[in-house]
């Protein structure tokens, strides 16, 4: 007899508590999902900036080498690649990759138009401040020389600032 006035417990969890998780989950997913792309922007402009800069550091070390910077043109997507392959040994050839860059794209570096998410912009000076780039191909008379490149300006995008930002030779 005692068995059957015994009352069934349940086990299991309360509505309130149910509540309660779902809620706290929610939260948490909400913030997982506001942060995550702004940690990914944030990632992205820093490997733009960590590439540039040691572009120009290697820049840099070619200008003590041979005495002048590379032309604007021998910097620009497939023969920039080779380039930079050739002559700046100590530079990782996938730092010519901008991180939103199409797939397949070997180099970023444009000689032409603004730096933008998915390319950067590169810029020899001479002496005089005057560009530093043939008008045609092959150079035409009264171009410059490679010799005639003193200085250099690399521009690239940063997504957080919204701006172009730039990394200058030292001799500038």
């Amino acid at each position: 007899m005692k068995r059957l006035l015994r009352t069934q417990q349940t086990r299991g969890f309360t509505i309130a508590e149910m509540v309660i998780v779902i809620t706290i989950i929610g939260v948490l997913l909400t913030v997982g999902f506001t942060v995550f792309p702004t940690a990914q922007r944030d990632a992205r402009d820093h490997q733009r900036e960590t590439n540039m800069k040691l572009l120009a550091a290697q820049l840099d070390l070619y200008f003590t080498e041979n005495g002048h910077y590379p032309i604007d043109q021998s910097m620009k997507t497939s023969a920039g690649y080779t380039w930079v392959k050739n002559n700046l040994p100590g530079f990782p050839i996938t730092g010519l990759i901008a991180p939103n860059a199409p797939p397949g794209t070997t180099n970023s570096i444009a000689t032409s138009g603004p730096a933008t998410r998915t390319n950067y912009r590169y810029y020899a000076y001479q002496a005089d401040g005057s560009g530093c780039f043939y008008t045609a191909e092959p150079p035409a008379p009264g171009d410059p020389e490679p010799e005639d490149c003193v200085s250099f300006q690399i521009d690239y995008y940063s997504e957080a600032k919204g701006q172009v930002l730039n990394v200058k030779s030292r001799r500038r």
